[in-house]
């Protein structure tokens, strides 16, 4: 039998179809074949005329349709899709006993779905903010600071998640962010091991710590923000000073083979693409006879020759 009166996608035949798909799955504790499971939902909800033509890719209309319209019940929690094998959830039993109306059915899955899609979004933003983030914190000059606020507003994001997220992963730089006013996060919050590790990798970077962070060391928004210009790419020109350990210029060396070079023997070979997490292990393997404020300071050289 085909269905042949009324609109192709109607909500109502949707709802009705996702229905069917949970209903069916509710019959078995082991899951059922999606090729299989749709052909018994085609028997319950008919296709259209429309809808048995076949589309570009010589695919049932369908077959198709109710595939992408049954990602509301995946999102949704209701079903689980592993290797061609549908498997209702218990939260799905438990909206089949919920929601007995398919109209109600359909649309609490398509809300679900909806505010799942809010969050996903919202969490890609955040890990390319914070990846952003890192990235311009791992470039802040040694002996200078940042606000959470300054950085937070520069790359797009609240502050708090920020602190959160430096605290959490501490990349290169990350004791460089403080609250405004220079006052330490881990001072104002009563974590004294935090306060412990940042005040060690402050007093490394040569800041006197009887008092809050020197204003004339604050790193200011339009540096910030010279900094994201720099992470994200463009034109750039040098200023090369290049001296030897002797106190000789290599200029003249650099302009006959062609390259510029950087001290750092000890570093294993780098993809062209390498990522900044790449060089910081690397840079932790080739020279983890160094200490941690050494380390740091040669990944620091070593990105800033190869990202400026």
């Amino acid at each position: 039998m085909i269905a042949t009166d009324g609109p192709d996608r109607t909500k109502d035949r949707i709802n009705a179809m996702l229905r069917a798909i949970c209903t069916l799955l509710a019959e078995t504790s082991d899951g059922m074949n999606g090729t299989e499971l749709i052909e018994l939902v085609k028997a319950i909800v008919p296709p259209t005329a429309t809808e048995n033509t076949l589309n570009a890719s010589g695919i049932v209309r369908y077959v198709t349709n109710l595939r992408f319209w049954s990602i509301d019940l995946v999102k949704a929690g209701w079903v689980r899709k592993v290797g061609g094998v549908w498997t209702l959830t218990e939260v799905g039993r438990a909206a089949l006993a919920s929601y007995p109306d398919p109209q109600d059915f359909g649309n609490a899955a398509r809300h679900l779905y909806k505010e799942w899609k809010t969050r996903d979004i919202a969490e890609k933003a955040s890990r390319e903010n914070w990846e952003l983030a890192d990235s311009v914190v791992a470039r802040i000059p040694a002996g200078r600071w940042v606000t959470f606020t300054d950085v937070a507003e520069t790359v797009g994001g609240s502050f708090q998640s920020l602190g959160v997220h430096l605290w959490k992963e501490r990349p290169p730089g990350w004791h460089r962010v403080a609250l405004k006013g220079g006052l330490l996060s881990a001072e104002r919050y009563g974590d004294e091991d935090r306060t412990d590790e940042q005040r060690r990798l402050l007093l490394d970077d040569g800041f006197d710590l009887d008092g809050p962070l020197p204003e004339d060391r604050h790193l200011a928004v339009g540096e910030i923000a010279g900094i994201l210009a720099e992470v994200k790419g463009g034109d750039r020109a040098w200023l090369v000073r290049g001296t030897s350990v002797k106190g000789t210029s290599i200029v003249p060396e650099w302009i006959d083979e062609g390259f510029m070079s950087l001290p750092a023997s000890m570093l294993p070979m780098l993809p062209s693409d390498a990522s900044d997490e790449d060089i910081k292990g690397a840079v932790d393997s080739g020279y983890s006879t160094l200490g941690y404020s050494q380390r740091e300071a040669k990944f620091e050289e070593i990105l800033a020759f190869i990202h400026r």
